[in-house]
């Protein structure tokens, strides 16, 4: 029995004009799809949840621009990193009064390079970059590194609230005759901030 739409017979493959049909069609069942071309799709709103999101929405460096000499409790001398064509990724990090505030909230990678110039043999120095999960109080500083001449420590951060998680980095020498490297056209110490994803 031949099939009739419109009064036509469908025979093979064959167009069929839209505005002949009526009537509730079936929902796509879209399991068997393996390729989708964005080209094709005019309009609508994917939930973020449906997708798996990827790449960097933030990244921001700093350097200590100067040389000091002692204990930095904390380092107060950060400026933002800028030249050699430097370019950070998204908003970049806030900093006053020695500490780092974040523009997001996310799971941060922040990673504190230190050059140091001991006096005295051996003379070590400790640094870290302190976590501050309470404005004013609360600093963690267990991601500490012992070193005498250059060193680096990293921490990943759950930052949840950007009105009260910071950073502040600290270097403490043996000697008070030692000196933490600093420089305002290249980076000899500095800290990097990475956004990985979100919280």
């Amino acid at each position: 029995m031949a099939l009739y739409v419109g009064g036509i017979a469908v025979t093979g493959t064959q167009v069929l004009d839209a505005t002949k049909l009526s009537g509730n069609l079936p929902a796509l069942n879209a399991s068997a799809v393996t390729t989708l071309n964005a080209s094709n799709i005019s309009s609508g709103t994917l939930s973020t949840s449906r997708y798996v999101q990827g790449g960097i929405t933030h990244a921001d460096q700093w350097r200590v621009v100067a040389d000091v000499s002692g204990d930095q409790v904390p380092i107060s001398n950060f400026e933002h990193t800028d030249s050699d064509g430097f370019a950070g990724i998204g908003t970049a990090m806030g900093y006053s009064s020695s500490t780092f505030t974040f523009p997001v909230t996310g799971i941060w990678l922040i990673t504190f390079n230190v050059n140091t110039n001991p006096a005295g043999t051996p003379s070590k120095a400790s640094c870290t970059a302190g976590i501050q999960t309470d404005t004013g109080s609360g600093l963690d500083t267990s991601n500490k590194i012992i070193f005498q001449e250059t060193g680096t420590t990293s921490f990943m951060f759950d930052v949840t609230n950007t009105s009260n998680h910071a950073v502040k980095c600290f270097c403490e020498f043996d000697s008070q005759s030692s000196i933490l490297r600093g420089n305002s056209t290249q980076t000899y110490s500095g800290v990097t901030f990475k956004r990985l994803g979100n919280t």
